[in-house]
C-alpha cells in the first residue's frame, strides 16, 4: 500500500518529469521542449533528487557503486554522483542534455568515469547484465507512450540491476489534475492516459496508480524497500501527482 504524502508546495522546483515552458510560457503548465538552451540550462542549476541525496547519505549506497541514471536531464543527479565517486552510465533522449551532461562530467573522468549516451529508455539492450548497483528512473518513464513502451522499460530496469541494487522509480500518476480537469484513459490500455500535455491533449502518458506500479516493479524481480509514497502538488490551476518508489532488486 502506497504511503500518501498530501504535501502541497507553491511554485517549486520541477524535475525532467515537469518540462519548461518558454517563450512566455509560465513555468506551472506542462510544455516540453527537451532541446530547448532555456530549458537545459534550467535543469544545469537544479540540486540533485532528494530521494537519491537521502540514499546516498545514509551510506545505503557507496562508490565505487556503478549507477544507471535513465533521463539524465542536463546531469543535475549524475554530476552529483560523480562528485562523490560514482561511476556510471547517464542516458537522455535529448540531444542537447546529453551535451550537457558529458560537459559537466568531463572534470570528474579520471576519478569518476561516466558514458553519457543519447537514447530513448527503451534502446538499453547493449548494456551489460547486472551491472549496476544503483538504477534510477526519475520523471521519465511516464513518457512511454503506451503499455508496453512502459514494460520495456521496466525490463531494461530489471535486468541491468545487480541482486541487491537499489532502483529509484518517480512517476506521475493518473489521479493527476494539471490543467484543473480529470485525465483521460486511452481506450484499450492499462495505464495509459491523456489530457496531462497542455499542448496535445491528445498525446499518452503511462501512469500507473501505486499499486500497480508496486506490482509492474516486483513482477520483474524487485522488492519494496519502503512504502511507495505518493505526494500531490499544486500547479497553476490544478494538481500534479507524484509516486516515488524506492525498490530493491531481489537476489536469485
Amino acid at each position: 500500500m502506497a504511503l500518501l504524502c498530501p504535501i502541497v508546495t507553491h511554485g517549486g522546483t520541477m524535475g525532467h518529469d515537469e518540462p519548461v515552458a518558454f517563450g512566455g510560457g509560465n513555468r506551472g503548465e506542462v510544455v516540453p521542449d527537451w532541446e530547448h538552451p532555456d530549458t537545459v540550462a534550467f535543469f544545469r542549476e537544479r540540486e540533485a533528487d532528494v530521494r537519491l541525496t537521502e540514499i546516498v547519505d545514509s551510506g545505503a549506497v557507496r562508490p565505487p557503486t556503478s549507477v544507471l541514471d535513465v533521463g539524465c536531464a542536463a546531469g543535475r543527479n549524475a554530476v552529483y554522483l560523480a562528485e562523490r565517486g560514482f561511476p556510471g552510465v547517464a542516458v537522455d533522449a535529448s540531444a542537447a542534455m546529453v551535451a550537457a551532461t558529458r560537459e559537466r562530467l568531463a572534470a570528474y573522468a579520471a576519478d569518476a568515469p561516466w558514458r553519457v549516451l543519447h537514447r530513448g529508455m527503451t534502446e538499453l539492450g547493449d548494456l551489460a547484465d547486472a551491472s549496476f548497483g544503483l538504477v534510477l528512473a526519475l520523471g521519465v518513464l511516464q513518457n512511454a507512450p503506451d503499455d508496453a513502451t512502459f514494460a520495456l522499460a521496466l525490463d531494461h530496469l530489471a535486468r541491468l540491476a545487480c541482486p541487491g541494487a537499489r532502483v529509484l522509480i518517480q512517476n506521475f500518476g493518473p489521479d493527476s489534475l494539471p490543467h484543473g480537469e480529470p485525465l483521460r484513459r486511452v481506450p484499450g490500455s492499462a495505464h495509459v492516459w491523456s489530457g496531462f500535455d497542455q499542448v496535445d491533449a491528445s498525446r499518452g502518458y503511462t501512469l500507473p496508480d501505486p499499486d500497480a506500479l508496486d506490482a509492474l516493479v516486483t513482477e520483474r524481480g524487485m522488492e519494496l524497500v519502503a512504502p511507495t509514497r505518493v505526494v500531490w502538488k499544486e500547479m497553476k490551476g490544478g494538481r500534479r501527482t507524484t509516486i516515488i518508489g524506492d525498490y530493491r532488486k531481489r537476489s536469485p
